[in-house]
């Protein structure tokens, strides 16, 4: 796919693009919903700028991951 320097999301977060990462890597499928909000992300090559509905998204699917195991 492209890929774009700045990517706006709306909102810069430092560790968003890493705790996104790391979710995903730890699931073995992802829901096409959340698949589409990891392709935008990834499309970032230096400057990654979301908004703060988008970090509260990753932070409940992080939350929800880690309540599921054991």
């Amino acid at each position: 796919g492209l890929r774009y320097t700045p990517m706006m999301l709306k909102n810069t977060s430092e560790e968003a693009f890493s705790i996104w990462v790391t979710l995903v890597a730890s699931l073995p499928k992802i829901q096409p919903d959340t698949n589409l909000l990891y392709v935008a992300v990834t499309r970032a090559m230096k400057i990654l700028a979301v908004n703060s509905l988008v970090i509260d998204i990753m932070q409940r699917f992080k939350d929800m991951l880690q309540r599921s195991r054991p």
